[in-house]
């Protein structure tokens, strides 16, 4: 019985189900019998969220470490993200994103979160007594903030950047 991979590079369609082989018993003047065996260890998984809030965040981890209980150091994961987060709740989807990345053998992530810096966060910004610049600098971020287009995005950022790097100091 020959055994023949059934992955090819060209195969990505809705059926696409890479890790078996084809078993083929052919006889004379018989319908050939075709079997598929699964060979692979390791295998894509799917897991979307969408962030309705920053509490999400603790969703999302039982979510992930659920699933990766059965499968973690074996298998890679495909990770689609929506919605907003605030800076706090930014950071700490970065530290998760840094763990699963260790324990997995692999993290795709479809990332399509907006940064959304709440009431409280863009008030300890603008509002710090004893940084005067840095109070300046983030008033003038927090009034870019509803520019369309790229203007709005990179206040966006570098608000994030700033309150990361006001939280080091």
């Amino acid at each position: 019985m020959p055994a023949h991979p059934s992955w090819t590079a060209s195969s990505k369609g809705v059926d696409h189900d890479p890790g078996n082989i084809l078993v083929v018993e052919a006889r004379r003047l018989e319908d050939p019998v075709v079997e598929s065996v699964r060979t692979g260890a390791i295998g894509w998984h799917e897991l979307a969220f969408h962030f309705a809030e920053d509490s999400g965040l603790g969703l999302l981890e039982q979510q992930v470490d659920a699933a990766m209980r059965d499968w973690a150091g074996r298998h890679l994961l495909h990770l689609h993200l929506s919605g907003a987060l605030g800076l706090e709740a930014a950071d700490g989807l970065a530290q998760h994103l840094e763990t699963w990345r260790a324990r997995l053998l692999r993290l795709k992530l479809d990332h399509r979160i907006t940064l959304a810096p709440s009431a409280t966060e863009l008030e300890a910004l603008a509002q710090r007594a004893g940084d005067p610049l840095i109070s300046r600098v983030a008033k003038r971020l927090i009034a870019e903030l509803d520019v369309p287009g790229e203007a709005g995005a990179v206040a966006r950022i570098a608000l994030r950047e700033l309150y990361a790097a006001c939280k080091e100091v």
